[in-house]
């Protein structure tokens, strides 16, 4: 049986910290353009209430899957970290997970949600487009050519 759960202990947050490098990892390239090291050096400061959260999906109390929301910008939170290894993927967990987040993002009193993505990630651009995400313009610096930024009105 699968289990969600908001990250609130330092175990959870250490959890979340070896899923965050799982996710590193399985990109094509360095995260270091988004300070990733400080990101995962300091997950509750940024992942945490009043303007953030950092959700968990675990299996038999073993972590592994996670997703998380910051705040961008007043009333504009941003989804970060989306991420079910492959052992565990067509099982609806991160349709589950994005939707936990997105009513996370709704509570904490957010009007709008961006994410950006990559363009090979078709799977997860499929699924951010039936959740009502609409392809925007480019809202940060980002080196990578092959992104495409998403958001949804909440």
């Amino acid at each position: 049986m699968i289990i969600y759960k908001t990250a609130e202990t330092k175990k959870d947050y250490e959890d979340a910290k070896v899923l965050f490098l799982e996710f590193a990892d399985s990109l094509n390239f360095n995260l270091c353009f988004q300070n990733f090291q400080k990101e995962i050096e300091d997950l509750p400061a940024m992942y945490s209430e009043p303007g953030g959260c950092l959700l968990l999906s675990c299996e038999n109390e073993k972590p592994f899957g996670c997703v998380a929301v910051r705040k961008f910008e007043d009333g504009i939170c941003e989804m970060k970290r989306l991420y079910i290894p492959e052992s565990h993927r067509g099982r609806g967990i991160g349709r589950e997970l994005a939707e936990r987040i997105i009513s996370k993002a709704k509570e904490l009193g957010y009007k709008k949600m961006r994410l950006d993505t990559l363009e090979t990630m078709k799977e997860a651009i499929s699924l951010y487009k039936t959740m009502g995400f609409c392809e925007i313009t480019k809202y940060r610096e980002n080196p990578i050519k092959e992104v495409v930024y998403m958001e949804i009105n909440l």
